[in-house]
């Protein structure tokens, strides 16, 4: 099992972390709990332990309280929850699986192939071949080319996710390329791209993983009219490709999407992933001021002294939730509208929560107030000529590939604006469309 994934769970029985918790304890630090029994299993609490105590095992007991009683209690060790505190003081990385040898950067060459040359591309491969894990991933690729369901039950635990997360990646491809993959809209797919089959088209796989629509694995493209359907390959739930690199179609610049393309031109233009979200809710609170909670429209719009305010918040390690009374009252507002503070992890600044509360505020006006109408039908067009999405999942051990291709006609996923950086990360990543799956 990954590290990150024990931390994920919990702390457990491994001896390894009782160290860096002991120091926290030493220190009479907050921890994170997250009960795994009674009226409060699952949430994330902060508790707060009392002095002189150590563990040795996971049948230990923590006495403490938690945040907001007067009441002290003892929780067991296991329901210790992951911290950056933990994570930093037992000097365990949470991105481990990243340094296996299975991305499609490190598979492929920065350059372009034939998809029909895909398989042995993979299954010849140098990389793959020189670890365990990698022959591994051969063995799925040559299942996945018999028209075979991939079978992971001899592969071991740690290796499941990265597989597939990474090598799920240009592995869907395989899928949806013989056509193993679950795509029902293939055949009306293939004749938007101009081919017959997809050994008609070239494939790229860029180097670098950040490639704002197309995530790690690419491009379809048809050889004869340049034709070129973008790709992202995900495991589980799938990614929000980012606003970046989306082109809006000419034919759909018309009066009744003219608010939604002004969103998204903003989104795509106008500042950083951290001031991004501003901009976007200045703009709705030019179109559609009332979708907004009457704590972020008393904001809005946020002027350029205001965005720089926010930015040097964010950077302020020491201007936590802890100093929370001492912003303006206008902010205190919105963010106990948005958020819970409570919940927020002690590492984020209160510039981050400002900015995780607006980014709520700007969800909640598209997602669900109807701030622009159109959006998603707009959202769905866009997508139709620029992107289609495979997801790899782990189920039962086996391994299965599912293909999204959303449009007005043939999508019914719900299309939203969502982002997956939160307080803590507040300048990481942008905004961009979900696409939920049916």
């Amino acid at each position: 099992m990954f590290l990150h994934e024990l931390f994920e769970a919990a702390i457990g029985p491994q001896a390894k972390y009782y160290p860096a918790l002991n120091k926290l304890l030493l220190q009479q630090d907050m921890i994170q709990i997250q009960p795994g029994g009674g009226p409060d299993k699952g949430k994330i609490l902060n508790f707060y332990p009392v002095e002189g105590q150590k563990v040795q095992g996971s049948q230990d007991k923590i006495r403490g309280k938690f945040d907001g009683s007067e009441e002290e209690v003892e929780v067991p060790t296991g329901w210790v929850f992951k911290s950056d505190a933990i994570k930093e003081l037992s000097g365990v990385s949470t991105s481990k699986k990243e340094s296996l040898l299975l991305k499609p950067s490190h598979i492929f060459p920065d350059g372009t192939f034939s998809a029909s040359k895909v398989f042995d591309a993979v299954i010849n491969n140098s990389v793959l071949q020189g670890t365990d894990y990698g022959k591994m991933v051969i063995k799925i690729a040559q299942e996945i080319q018999a028209g075979q369901v991939p079978n992971l039950s001899e592969v071991p635990t740690e290796f499941k996710k990265a597989i597939r997360d990474y090598a799920g990646e240009y592995l869907g491809v395989l899928a949806m390329i013989n056509g193993s993959a679950a795509f029902p809209n293939r055949d009306a797919w293939l004749e938007h791209l101009g081919i017959t089959t997809l050994g008609e088209v070239e494939l790229f796989f860029p180097k670098e993983s950040n490639n704002p629509l197309a995530d790690s694995v690419g491009y379809f493209k048809n050889t004869k009219t340049g034709n070129m359907i973008l790709v992202s390959s995900k495991g589980g739930a799938g990614a929000a490709p980012a606003f970046d690199g989306l082109k809006v179609p000419d034919n759909l610049r018309t009066p009744e999407y003219e608010n939604e393309i002004a969103f998204i031109e903003v989104m795509q233009t106008k500042g950083t992933a951290l001031t991004q979200p501003f901009y976007g809710l200045n703009l709705i609170s030019e179109v559609s001021p009332k979708s907004l909670p009457q704590s972020a429209g008393a904001l809005l719009p946020l002027t350029d002294e205001q965005i720089n305010q926010l930015v040097s918040w964010t950077k302020d390690k020491t201007f936590n939730k802890a100093r929370v009374s001492e912003l303006p009252q206008e902010y205190q507002n919105l963010i106990q509208d948005m958020i819970s503070i409570e919940k927020v992890r002690p590492v984020a600044t209160l510039g981050g929560i400002i900015q995780y509360s607006f980014k709520v505020a700007l969800k909640r006006a598209i997602n669900q107030n109807n701030a622009l109408p159109n959006f998603q039908p707009l959202a769905r067009e866009i997508l139709q000529y620029n992107f289609v999405q495979i997801h790899a999942d782990l189920k039962q051990d086996q391994m299965t590939f599912e293909i999204l291709w959303p449009n007005k006609q043939m999508g019914t996923g719900k299309i939203t604006v969502e982002t997956k950086y939160g307080a803590t990360d507040p300048s990481k990543g942008k905004m961009g469309f979900k696409v939920g799956r049916q």
